[in-house]
């Protein structure tokens, strides 16, 4: 049997979190959302974020854990079920460590054997969950119910018993050999008892051949032992084999419905908090994009007060530049952009009242950071080091969010910076959001195609509405407001 429950084709792997992808996590907040998720516990966690950072990139896949994740909203009980049994099973492993750790191949039938006697109740206990699983409507949820009605039969189960009570080996064990070279025993295969009635034991005229060990020829049972363990060797390995196997699909099952447990107990901290979310559709065009009411859902975790969300129709331009006054919600915007592409590429609902966007090859964050504490390098050395392992895993349709990059060194030198990586991307059909002060940089885009200007609106009175809005790159960098809001005015 098999889970699928996150891959239709396989199961969940885990990859290397290297630098590019801490610092997406970090970039975006998506720490904060999977500590909520994942409501302290490490395995949990690890999966959710395994999970965030290998985007889905065909569609039939995405709507395939889309729709579990449907089921698992609606029928979180069955989930928690599962979850509960495949965490019962592995506790059993664990207390079986002891015997497990035996390495002679005696040992090892005997520990599988028992642990595989253990596993026949909980996969009756799986069977038993399955008979009434509540409304289920998705593909993969679907084929685990009816692959486990199909092989768990009675009929099935008994057979297990039996051959598990015959391995057991209470009294005798019987198997053929051969003599090899030198006389060595070879060729062991292991046979089953055949019971014969006492009428024919009595008059069989082929009584066999016996003989006895002394008690205190201790070589003699070492060799025995040998012989025995020669004759179970591989019945031994089949029977682990058999046991793993079976731990394994509980293993998966524990890790795969901790991941759609996550994704409830993030769902109802939405509802509690009073947002909305939806599961996106997807486009087949590049850089196609719309979303209404899209909002900051990492900054939902750390703040009281309302986030004001944004819409946004992007109608395939490759290079988007997000300018306006400080603090104006730019970084706000950019990051909830980053969040809702990762979560709708991980088969999520999103955070926004309706979402649509085509799957990026590959996600990106390029974002200011701090003084190399080490002083191994200054702010522009490193900006460049980061944005070069970028470069070389970055691959067409793929996107990259840009915050403030370059910033570190002066307008003339950083826009030229800025400018070539950014021509380049778009000559590569790699779509590019930046949020900058710089003007330079962005006036240098404003003859080209396929590029547009996200503006923060401001108020006459210089108050933030934090909305972004379709227009054009200014000149000013608005400190003049920031002067008056920390010094007052003097006029």
């Amino acid at each position: 049997m098999r889970v699928n429950l996150l891959y239709k084709d396989r199961n969940f792997e885990r990859i290397e979190i290297g630098e590019i992808e801490e610092n997406l996590i970090k970039d975006l907040g998506l720490d904060i959302i999977v500590n909520e998720m994942s409501k302290g516990d490490e395995l949990t966690k690890e999966i959710v974020i395994q999970t965030l950072i290998q985007p889905l990139k065909e569609k039939d896949k995405i709507v395939y854990r889309q729709e579990i994740a449907k089921d698992a909203l609606a029928n979180i009980s069955l989930f928690k079920r599962l979850n509960k049994l495949a965490d019962d099973v592995i506790e059993s492993k664990k207390k079986s460590m002891f015997w497990m750790m035996n390495k002679k191949p005696s040992g090892v039938l005997f520990s599988n054997v028992r642990m595989m006697e253990v596993l026949i109740e909980h996969l009756l206990e799986l069977k038993k969950i399955f008979e009434n699983p509540g409304n289920i409507a998705s593909e993969g949820l679907k084929t685990l119910i009816e692959n486990t009605r199909k092989i768990l039969t009675q009929d099935y189960i008994d057979q297990l018993k039996n051959l598990l009570k015959i391995l057991e080996f209470k009294e005798i064990i019987v198997f053929s050999t051969k003599l090899g070279h030198a006389n060595r025993l070879s060729d062991f295969v292991l046979r089953f008892k055949e019971e014969k009635s006492a009428f024919l034991k009595f008059f069989s005229k082929d009584r066999g051949h016996s003989f006895t060990i002394d008690e205190r020829d201790q070589a003699g049972f070492r060799a025995l032992s040998e012989i025995k363990d020669k004759a179970l060797i591989d019945t031994a390995k089949l029977v682990h084999t058999a046991t793993m196997s079976v731990l394994k699909f509980f293993e998966i099952l524990k890790e795969e419905t901790s991941f759609y447990i996550a994704i409830n107990n993030l769902y109802e901290t939405i509802q509690n908090k009073g947002y909305w979310s939806c599961f996106p559709n997807i486009n087949d065009d590049f850089a196609r994009r719309n979303a209404e009411d899209l909002y900051d859902l990492s900054l939902m975790f750390v703040t009281n007060d309302k986030i004001v969300p944004n819409s946004l129709n992007q109608k395939g331009e490759l290079a988007t530049f997000i300018v306006g006054a400080n603090q104006g919600g730019k970084t706000t915007f950019l990051r909830s952009l980053g969040i809702a592409q990762i979560m709708f590429q991980a088969g999520l609902f999103v955070p926004a009242k309706s979402f649509s966007s085509h799957t990026c090859s590959g996600i990106f964050t390029h974002f200011k950071k701090e003084e190399d504490i080490h002083l191994e390098s200054g702010k522009l050395d490193d900006e460049l080091k980061r944005m070069d392992e970028i470069v070389k895993r970055v691959k067409p349709y793929s996107i990259i969010l840009l915050n403030e990059s370059f910033a570190s060194t002066n307008e003339q030198e950083g826009s030229e910076i800025a400018t070539q990586i950014l021509k380049a991307f778009k000559e590569n059909s790699i779509e590019t959001f930046y949020v900058t002060h710089m003007y330079t940089l962005a006036k240098a885009f404003l003859n080209l195609e396929n590029v547009r200007y996200l503006v923060v609106k401001v108020d006459s009175d210089g108050k933030r509405t934090f909305k972004v809005e379709p227009g054009k790159p200014q000149s000013t960098s608005f400190g003049k407001d920031l002067f008056y809001k920390v010094f007052g005015n003097t006029n």
